[in-house]
């Protein structure tokens, strides 16, 4: 009888990551050299990240990444995972950002959602690429 597969680096489509990657769509917000802006999450994994942003966002700098989660505690309260990372460069899809750390906290209010009128256009322009 063989082994079992060790599935977190094996992958019927030859993908050799070490971690799943979860395609989402989820609003963000982002901290990088004392400037905020918007980003839309395209994919996560426990490594990586990749997200849309209109700015373009410098290679090699720390980057904190704020995602609106979708679960919540206690069906009421809301939650944002707070992503702590580096810019590794761009892709044609978006941005990729290592994940150096990353943790879960209470959020103030619910997330946007990005398909609300109230988001504005820098939100709409987004989805729409």
């Amino acid at each position: 009888m063989s082994p079992t597969p060790d599935l977190t680096t094996f992958s019927v489509l030859g993908d050799r990551r070490r971690y799943q990657r979860y395609a989402i769509t989820a609003s963000a917000e982002y901290v990088l050299q004392n400037r905020r802006g918007e980003a839309l999450v395209r994919d996560i994994s426990n490594s990586g990240i990749l997200v849309h942003s209109i700015a373009i966002l410098p290679t090699g700098e720390c980057i904190e990444v704020r995602v609106g989660w979708p679960a919540r505690v206690n069906v009421e309260c809301p939650l944002t995972v707070v992503i702590m990372g580096k810019v590794l460069g761009a892709t044609g899809r978006g941005t990729v950002i290592s994940v150096m750390r990353y943790e879960y906290r209470f959020a103030r209010e619910a997330p946007r959602d990005w398909h609300d009128d109230e988001a504005g256009e820098t939100v709409s322009s987004l989805i729409a690429s």
